[in-house]
């Protein structure tokens, strides 16, 4: 458990209130958080060998600490099949990921929190990404419309859109796994509002078209499956998302995939992804230690 400056209280404060009633529940739910990117680089036997995290110089010393002393102690599971392709296809002997972290604070009492990584996803490197042909990229990205109730109202939120592709590029299922709100309202309220966010980002993301992997072992298959988060927000909530900020929001709940055919994927966690892009998860890294007590 950590202590933060009396300034982050400010985060679990401010967010937007638009009812008066039924709403002591729902603060009690508000986290403050921060989305950390960068790389990491893991080895073999599933050690972390190295990591980098991007824009350094702009994270609080707390984060810092807390990602300092948690990653380097991380285990992964390794396919090693997949690893002695990796390194014959690449020439490298380490594997490196885009990282993508989810760090939160939560109200303990009026003057401590826990900090701690909640989250984290790694994808394909996105040095890499978008130039090589063995892996899934954006071909046409059809930007979603504000829903005009939830812009009225001055409701913001991030959906994360799990997405199956096929072989011809397009989107042929998709599902709002997750809504996250910026306000806070009665539960009744808040459905309604991660309703009308979620329809906005599905019918945007299912108009997208993609770049299949024509090379390398995903050439071959017959779907592939990303997650595209969609941000919707008010311009001031936008500049509260500045990287290195703390801003607060009530996590939305895990909504179940129907339609996922393949056991042998598995969604990543949502909100530890950034929004604008499709994520790929990378399917040779399972982290296995136990996140959400740094």
């Amino acid at each position: 458990m950590k202590r933060l400056l009396l300034g982050l209280l400010g985060v679990f404060c401010s967010g937007a209130v638009i009812a008066n009633g039924g709403v002591d529940a729902v603060r009690k739910q508000v986290q403050a958080s921060m989305l950390v990117t960068g790389s990491i680089v893991v080895a073999q036997d599933g050690s972390v060998n190295s990591y980098t995290l991007d824009q350094q110089d702009k994270l609080p010393p707390l984060v810092l600490e807390v990602i300092n002393k948690t990653v380097p102690h991380w285990r992964f599971g390794i396919d090693v099949s997949d690893f002695q392709e990796y390194m014959r296809a690449s020439q490298a002997r380490l594997l490196k990921a885009k990282m993508n972290l989810r760090v939160v604070a939560v109200p303990v009492d009026n003057q401590n929190y826990s900090v701690s990584i909640s989250e984290a996803s790694f994808g394909e490197d996105a040095s890499a990404r978008k130039s090589s042909s063995d892996t899934l990229s954006e071909k046409d990205i059809v930007q979603p419309r504000y829903p005009s109730r939830s812009s009225q109202d001055g409701v913001g939120g991030t959906v994360y859109v799990y997405v199956r592709i096929g072989r011809d590029g397009k989107v042929e299922d998709q599902v709002a796994r997750q809504v996250n709100l910026h306000v806070v309202a009665p539960e009744t309220e808040m459905a309604v509002f991660r309703k009308d966010l979620a329809k906005a980002a599905v019918d945007a993301v299912r108009r997208w078209t993609f770049n299949p992997p024509t090379s390398g072992k995903e050439a071959s298959w017959q779907h592939w499956y990303a997650m595209v988060p969609v941000e919707f927000c008010q311009s001031a909530r936008c500049d509260e998302e500045a990287y290195g900020k703390w801003a607060g929001y009530i996590p939305g709940p895990n909504v179940p995939i129907p339609w996922h055919d393949d056991p042998e994927v598995t969604p990543q966690d949502s909100d530890a992804m950034p929004s604008g892009v499709a994520f790929q998860p990378d399917q040779r890294l399972k982290l296995l230690t136990s996140l959400g007590k740094s």
